[in-house]
């Protein structure tokens, strides 16, 4: 599509996505479109082909995006000559691919060149480009107009320039999957329009300051897989536009702070493998918005709260491997499609409601101190169950008297040390199942014929072991 000033000439064309494919030459008739100021090819496929040096020659382009058109080679210098550009997207990665769309590299005498002269610039995606050769302090000079940076993927090593978090208009920041990536937050000092910060897999160190509560504009933090030590501050209960907030996989220790459950908009927590210990706050409150909760693999003792039963929109709660000792409550809500509570110390019989929660795909309760009967119609509604384990706990299941269901959709059953005497046939329709454990039970006699069909072409684990 081209849109055309009212002296005739065309001045933006798009044509993303629009299955363009062969090689850029670069006498391409694009270039005779002298007065541009905006081109869109992203989404393409070019076959490899270099970025035409000639869209150098653009000299009035404010916006320009390659980005996913499966370009290679190098960046070329002329586009740090495209000093009106107010966006540029040359950026490889895809977001539902785990590999990049191209193999563009960008050296440093080009990145400085673009750092230079594009003062103008609000919008820098790079993602997926390799910059493996770039001395991250040339970063130091960005324009102060920038309100975007995305370096996720590039391969970026070294250190990263501090000044950059207190750029006036920076609005989202993307360091996501740079390993080799060397920095450390601001200590003191630190406000503005910051809505999306988003640093996992770096080699960022230290501790989380309490300054980050001056980002009273953050929607989105996400700071897994760093290298954070200490505890938590108080001070994040401040960001109160929180909606995701991500803290995994780090060395935070101590409780988990009290302010947190203030955070009244945020829908996804995930504080999972850090050595977190003492009780999960327990405001009747407490984190209304939730839709996924991880605080697995750290040292949490105590109850599971009572406002996590009533919460209206969560789907996934996930405390596995800690030391809970709680009884499991009743649900009040239909919304849970995961349920990840194994290897706790929990007590009791599984909560009735459970029977009810009919968009339940995964339900783990292995590994704790559950105990009472089993009815097997207890799953006779949740026909979206793809995983259950209730293995390794005090439990019997009941027998097969009655059950005149199956579940479709399963694909692995754990009932390891279940008190089982027969085989259950609910899995009977299961033609998915891949992985089936009913080791250290008491099943005699002979195999039943519809086993042998059953998940005949998926079937890769099957445990009988330790049975009568």
């Amino acid at each position: 599509m081209g849109l055309y000033h009212i002296t005739g000439h065309v001045i933006g064309l798009d044509l993303s996505c629009s299955w363009l494919r062969g090689t850029f030459f670069s006498n391409s008739s694009l270039f005779l479109l002298s007065h541009l100021q905006r081109l869109n090819l992203a989404g393409n496929l070019f076959q490899r082909s270099k970025i035409p040096s000639e869209l150098g020659r653009f000299a009035s382009l404010s916006h320009l995006n390659l980005s996913r058109s499966w370009f290679s080679g190098s960046v070329p210098k002329e586009i740090s000559h495209l000093t009106k550009l107010i966006s540029l997207d040359l950026s490889c990665n895809h977001p539902r691919l785990p590999f990049p769309l191209c193999t563009l590299e960008l050296d440093e005498p080009t990145l400085e060149g673009i750092v230079h002269n594009l003062t103008k610039v609000r919008e820098l995606i790079l993602s997926g480009i390799n910059m493996s050769s770039v001395n991250p302090g040339c970063l130091m000079n960005l324009s102060s107009s920038l309100t975007s940076l995305n370096l996720f993927g590039c391969s970026i090593q070294g250190n990263f320039p501090n000044n950059i978090f207190s750029l006036p208009n920076l609005n989202s920041l993307n360091l996501k999957r740079n390993p080799d990536l060397i920095g450390y937050l601001p200590k003191s000092n630190w406000s503005g329009p910051l809505e999306n910060l988003i640093l996992p897999i770096t080699s960022f160190s230290g501790q989380l300051p309490d300054s980050i509560s001056g980002l009273m504009s953050l929607r989105h933090l996400d700071l897994a897989f760093f290298n954070f030590s200490g505890s938590i501050p108080n001070s994040l209960g401040k960001l109160s536009l929180l909606t995701y907030l991500d803290l995994s996989n780090n060395s935070f220790s101590g409780k988990i702070p009290s302010s947190l459950a203030s955070l009244t908009l945020l829908e996804v927590l995930d504080a999972s493998n850090n050595q977190l210990v003492g009780s999960i706050p327990n405001q009747v409150t407490a984190f209304p918005s939730s839709i996924e909760l991880d605080l697995s693999g750290n040292l949490l003792n105590g109850t599971i709260p009572s406002w996590v039963y009533i919460l209206p929109s969560l789907q996934y709660l996930n405390l596995r491997y800690n030391q809970l000792m709680s009884h499991i409550n009743e649900f009040q809500h239909k919304s849970l499609r995961g349920i990840y509570l194994e290897n706790n110390k929990l007590q009791g019989a599984i909560p009735n409601t459970i029977s009810e929660l009919v968009n339940l795909t995964h339900l783990d309760l292995s590994s704790n101190n559950l105990s009472g009967l089993v009815k097997l119609d207890m799953f006779l509604k949740l026909q979206n169950l793809s995983f259950l384990s209730l293995s390794d706990n005090s439990l019997s299941l009941s027998s097969n008297i009655g059950v005149n269901f199956t579940l479709p959709n399963l694909e692995e059953l754990y009932f390891s040390s279940c008190n089982i005497s027969e085989f259950p046939i609910f899995f009977q329709g299961s033609n998915n199942l891949s992985r089936l454990d009913l080791s250290s039970n008491r099943i005699s006699g002979g195999i039943p014929k519809w086993m042998l069909h059953m998940g005949k072409d998926y079937l890769e684990y099957l445990n009988l072991s330790h049975n009568c």
